[in-house]
């Protein structure tokens, strides 16, 4: 039986959801029917990973206009805020470079890194000063220099 658009029901969208002329911030058009909640899509920087739909946390990030849940940025990236909507925001994450090869890489221990930034995505390891090491690979900070 095909459904006539009289009997059609626009239905609301869950929290945190929308139909796509809202997202797109525009008026429907008369062949746009919200009949389902599978019409229901999330906007960019939120995801579905749980039953609401939430912002992405940091280290992850979904473009918007789907169901999906966010996406994890490759090893050693992140991002530096939540919210994020591509995997261009991902940088090199704390206590990690961007290795020759153009993968990240964890910071051997005796240097630290800080971290890549969206103006400057590649981190590069920081050399402890001399008679100063770290105690583990992938120190994150200058104060990680401590053992002597």
């Amino acid at each position: 039986a095909r459904v006539a658009v009289s009997d059609a029901r626009c239905i609301a969208c869950p929290t945190n959801m929308f139909t796509l002329d809202t997202l797109e911030n525009r008026t429907r058009n008369s062949t746009e029917l919200f009949a389902s909640e599978a019409a229901c899509l999330v906007k960019a920087g939120w995801g579905t990973s749980s039953p609401t739909p939430q912002e992405c946390p940091v280290g992850t990030v979904n473009r918007g206009k789907n169901r999906l849940p966010c996406q994890r940025c490759k090893t050693g990236l992140t991002t530096v805020d939540v919210g994020k909507t591509s995997v261009d925001h991902c940088v090199v994450q704390a206590g990690w470079h961007m290795a020759a090869d153009g993968i990240p890489a964890p910071c051997d221990k005796g240097s630290y890194s800080t971290g890549g930034t969206e103006v400057a995505p590649n981190a590069t390891c920081i050399a402890c000063a001399t008679g100063y090491s770290t105690q583990v690979d992938e120190a994150t900070a200058a104060a990680d220099c401590a053992v002597c």
